[in-house]
């Protein structure tokens, strides 16, 4: 049979039938392996548009919430005028140290920002917490108040998360008057509400320069080559005097012990004026510590 020559005619017509297939096999291939790249792009869009939520919900910030919820206080100005509402703060965090605190939009005022602002000085444990830009919303709830609840609408600042809200509640007085009338009595007002805020004689430039010219660097954390800041809260009474001074997140190595020293030593200030009549304020003031060649 090898002696044997095939058909041209017959080889043309296997050749004529397999070149049809071939292409349908081809075509049909193509379609399937179109389809099923739609898979891995799927799987890569998902895996794109991800990460950021899934590193927030690996976060934990219980321990910063649970410590603001035990330490934070309803101002007793706020319980008195029956301020309820919202209080949102920025801040940043950076190799475990908050700065940047401030309010993130329309202040409560009436000592909320204020309460909530120092209480997130004194937090210790910014370490736990990534590098980042956040906002938080503290929500002053006052039981048994009629009055309507203020900052409903507050919008997280841009390129900052925002954390779980927290809910601080207060009671009212037992014995209450109309809010806001008597401004006579010993209660401790917030700065930023004030018509009048306390001041020291000459202005900040003044103060500035009593510190500098006061403070003398601790021994011991110029040794271990200690830097930070020192925050410190005080209240300026009626007279201008400064009571109750005390370190509310503290630096260490004798830092604490100084800055408050020196500002006990301060001469009296410009007390803070509500309505015409002088009020003790509480206030607060950042003292840095740092050593230069």
């Amino acid at each position: 049979m090898i002696y044997n020559h095939r058909s041209k005619k017959t080889a043309v017509l296997k050749y004529g039938l397999f070149l049809p297939l071939f292409a349908l096999i081809v075509v049909v291939s193509s379609a399937m392996i179109s389809t099923n790249k739609n898979v891995p792009q799927l799987k890569i869009g998902i895996r794109l548009n991800e990460p950021l939520n899934l590193v927030n919900d690996a976060v934990d910030f219980s321990d910063l919430l649970n410590y603001l919820r035990k330490s934070v206080r309803y101002p007793p100005i706020a319980s008195s005028a029956q301020i309820q509402g919202i209080s949102m703060v920025r801040f940043t965090v950076k190799n475990g140290e908050a700065s940047d605190v401030g309010i993130a939009s329309s202040a409560l005022g009436y000592g909320c920002d204020t309460e909530l602002m120092s209480k997130l000085l004194t937090y210790t444990n910014f370490k736990s917490i990534p590098d980042g830009k956040y906002a938080l919303k503290v929500n002053f709830t006052l039981s048994g108040a009629t009055s309507s609840m203020k900052n409903n609408n507050l919008k997280t600042p841009e390129n900052h998360v925002l954390l779980p809200e927290v809910i601080i509640r207060g009671y009212l007085p037992k014995k209450m008057g109309a809010p806001g009338n008597d401004i006579s009595d010993d209660r401790i007002y917030d700065f930023v509400s004030l018509n009048a805020q306390p001041s020291f004689p000459g202005g900040m430039e003044k103060l500035y320069s009593f510190l500098k010219n006061n403070v003398v660097y601790p021994l011991e954390a110029k040794t271990n080559k200690i830097q930070g800041t020192v925050f410190l809260s005080f209240i300026v009474e009626k007279d201008g005097s400064l009571t109750g001074v005390k370190a509310e997140r503290r630096l260490g190595y004798g830092t604490d012990e100084e800055a408050v020293r020196v500002l006990e030593a301060s001469p009296k200030w410009v007390p803070g004026v509500q309505q015409g009549k002088k009020v003790r304020v509480k206030y607060n003031i950042p003292i840095r510590f740092s050593l230069t060649k």
